[in-house]
């Protein structure tokens, strides 16, 4: 269990440095991203994506000690509130809305109930990490644990990939009807 939590630790981290990354890029569109899910008074938007940035930053950084359970917790935190953000606007009717994911969804892709699922799995390895106290591993088990993660890391692109390329293809679709 204990190299689980630590390949599903370096994953969670990569993803949260990707989407840090995607937010500190380009700010502003962050902030109409937040603004585009009409959950928040417009005065405190863009103070609450400075927060997220940051939590994520600190967090991708974070996870990187597996001594330190406490990330995981802030990981959970966030892949929730992003899921439920997602899922309050989906069942408003509402799904032409940037996710703000970053990576290959950065790509403007809209919210689906596929990103809601991702990220309540993402919640759960977040949770999982936590619960799963990380022993001293001899070299030959570190070497398994960067392996694996490098591994996890392309296979979870290229779901990710997926999942974008499915929603262009819809809309090209969508166009060629018209």
């Amino acid at each position: 269990m204990a190299v689980a939590a630590l390949i599903l630790r370096a994953l969670l981290s990569l993803i949260l440095a990707r989407a840090a990354w995607h937010k500190w890029r380009d700010r502003a569109q962050f902030v109409e991203q937040i603004r585009g899910y009409r959950l928040l008074p417009d005065p405190i938007v863009a103070p609450m994506a400075i927060a997220l940035t940051l939590a994520e930053t600190i967090a991708s950084l974070a996870l990187l000690n597996p001594a330190w359970s406490a990330p995981a917790v802030v990981a959970a935190g966030l892949f929730t509130l992003y899921a439920a953000a997602m899922a309050i606007n989906l069942a408003r009717g509402i799904a032409e809305i940037d996710c703000g994911c970053g990576g290959p969804l950065g790509a403007q892709t809209t919210i689906h109930w596929i990103l809601v699922l991702r990220n309540a799995l993402l919640t759960a390895a977040a949770l999982f990490i936590f619960a799963t106290p990380v022993p001293a591993l001899p070299l030959a088990q570190w070497l398994i644990v960067l392996s694996a993660s490098v591994a996890t890391a392309l296979l979870y692109e290229a779901v990710e990939q997926a999942i974008a390329n499915r929603q262009q293809v819809t809309r090209w679709r969508a166009s060629w009807k018209h």
